[in-house]
């Protein structure tokens, strides 16, 4: 009988454990809805490449996370030069935090968006020490296609525009 009773209480426990693997999240809030806009961007998700160029090529990785409330934009992954932006909601519209090979994190909000592009662009100087610190101060993202999309990436120095990096990537 001690030996039934060990048994079924094991098995008690695995299925408990089981059950509470299943339910990790129970409990917890629903997310908060998100922007529309954020399904576009949802469209991302995946490995995407730039035609080799004199410099290299560009690779971008795209996923989602926190539930599927944030998208993480990974460029240039696994070299000296990787960086990560992040986009999420903020309030009711969306904002992305990049997270610079400069050193900095400069906050972009979403100002303008027509049926194939996205422009994030700064407000203020959050993420930089100041203006005329060299930040990325806006991304302009344009579906060429449904495989095929353009960054255009400007960067500030001083106060005003100083560089632009383009970037056309194709989905893999």
């Amino acid at each position: 009988m001690k030996k039934f009773s060990f048994v079924v209480a094991v098995a008690l426990c695995v299925f408990s454990l089981n059950s509470m693997a299943h339910d990790e999240h129970a409990g917890m809030p629903a997310p908060k809805p998100m922007p529309k806009e954020f399904d576009t961007l949802k469209k991302l998700v995946g490995h995407w490449e730039s035609a080799p160029t004199k410099e290299g090529t560009v690779a971008i990785d795209y996923k989602l996370t926190a539930g599927g409330t944030v998208l993480e934009e990974r460029m240039m992954p696994g070299t000296d030069h990787e960086m990560v932006s992040m986009y999420y909601a903020d309030g009711k519209t969306l904002a992305m935090t990049h997270y610079c090979a400069l050193g900095n994190q400069p906050k972009m909000k979403l100002k303008d968006m027509s049926d194939n592009t996205m422009k994030f662009e700064m407000a203020g100087k959050e993420g930089v020490a100041s203006k005329n610190d060299m930040h990325m101060h806006s991304l302009l993202l344009t579906w060429n296609s449904p495989t095929e999309i353009t960054e255009r990436w400007t960067s500030f120095n001083k106060g005003k525009s100083a560089d632009e990096k383009v970037f056309t990537l194709v989905k893999k």
